[in-house]
């Protein structure tokens, strides 16, 4: 795991005493001052940055967390590029929401207003609505000082939709995979299960992780004649690549000639007319590319590129044949 974020940790560690707020903030304190008895506690505060809210009964996990594509939603460069600096204003909703339980289930998320920087941060996920006692967990602990209380929408992929299911359709296209037949979930995958402890990791279990994305394809090679058969195994519930459309798979055929043949899975953008060529769930598919009478390919690797235009050399690589 690499490191957690420098400065988190850093106030972690000052005991939180520099940690940024909104603007009302001052406001909040000054009236919780002249009503103590009434004064929330910071985890029932969406506007409270995660690393006051949280880690200070949390530490594992909000470690875990910095290092997560959900801390990173707001901040990560492909996603602002990609919404040029969110002026696309219906992609913040999803890279800072409001407590997805408070807003709904069956419907988009809702944007966050505040620390925004926080990402899809823990009450995105654990929060309730509004004057609720506790925050949603997968067990009732009310001697813990947040209160957590059973949800049991936390234990299903219903928590998923307000931001994986209205644009990117990820929901659906789980429902018809294997692992859904098998009682799978998407935390099964995203959300593991540790050995001797507790909960599961908030860790970095998504697209940035190269490890963890070698585990979603197959890759396997062969010679047919005067063709060269590049078989893909989609092993994961959804398309391959997933969601955004900057990822890539990238197939590279070098041949000992030197030339190189390019053929690349992404979703289109918005303004496109070409097919969507992704992966579908756990779909097997066969490419060929001929081949010089009597020649074979030098080399073969399937590429996982950030953006479509990311150099070859940058790229995680999923496979490499001979």
């Amino acid at each position: 795991m690499r490191r957690a974020r420098p400065g988190a940790l850093l106030l972690l560690a000052l005991g939180l005493a520099a940690c940024p707020e909104d603007p009302q903030a001052p406001a909040r304190r000054a009236r919780a001052a002249e009503s103590p008895s009434e004064a929330p506690p910071p985890w029932a505060e969406p506007w409270r940055p995660a690393l006051v809210a949280c880690a200070p009964c949390h530490e594992r996990v909000f470690r875990e967390w910095s290092e997560s594509a959900h801390a990173r939603a707001w901040t990560d460069r492909n996603a602002r590029q990609s919404s040029r600096e969110f002026a696309r204003v219906e992609c913040r909703a999803c890279h800072a929401p409001q407590a997805v339980l408070a807003t709904g289930l069956d419907a988009i998320a809702v944007e966050r207003e505040v620390q925004r920087e926080d990402g899809v941060h823990c009450l995105s996920c654990h929060g309730l609505s509004r004057g609720e006692a506790g925050v949603a967990a997968l067990r009732d602990l009310p001697a813990a000082p947040c209160r957590p209380r059973r949800v049991e929408a936390l234990a299903t992929n219903a928590l998923c939709f307000p931001c994986h299911e209205p644009r990117q359709g990820t929901l659906g296209e789980f429902a018809r995979s294997a692992a859904a037949a098998r009682g799978e979930l998407c935390s099964t995958c995203h959300f593991p299960a540790q050995p001797g402890r507790l909960g599961r990791s908030h860790g970095d279990w998504g697209g940035a992780n190269e490890r963890f994305v070698r585990t979603g394809l197959r890759f396997d090679c062969r010679i047919e004649g005067a063709e060269l058969v590049v078989a893909l195994q989609n092993l994961t519930p959804h398309r391959f690549p997933a969601e955004s459309r900057s990822r890539a798979l990238v197939l590279r055929v070098e041949h000992f000639s030197g030339a190189v043949e390019h053929r690349s899975f992404r979703r289109p953008n918005e303004d496109e007319s070409q097919v969507d060529e992704r992966l579908l769930p756990d779909e097997r598919r066969e490419l060929r590319f001929a081949l010089p009478e009597g020649a074979s390919p030098a080399r073969v690797e399937a590429l996982m590129k950030s953006f479509p235009l990311q150099p070859d050399a940058a790229a995680f690589v999923l496979g490499r044949w001979p």
